[in-house]
């Protein structure tokens, strides 16, 4: 069933955000973008890191985000 009305999307949203960090704290982050919107928008309160981009527009750029930055880390897994 797919769901309309604000409230249910929000309720849904609700229910795969932990999923979705689920699946970004495993590295998985083909399965964690897919629950995104092709043109989703990013932005941050900070930027995360000098250099960064300020915003990120589109699904394949945020996995990009996330794949290059979790690389750093892939020794210490």
């Amino acid at each position: 069933m797919i769901k309309t009305d604000d409230s249910s999307i929000r309720q849904s949203n609700i229910e795969l955000f932990p999923t979705m960090l689920g699946n970004l704290g495993h590295a998985d982050f083909d399965k964690a973008t897919s629950y995104l919107a092709e043109d989703v928008y990013c932005d941050w309160p900070y930027i995360p890191a000098p250099g960064l981009a300020a915003t990120i527009t589109g699904r394949q750029k945020v996995k990009n985000f996330f794949t290059d930055g979790m690389s750093d880390f892939e020794p210490y897994k």
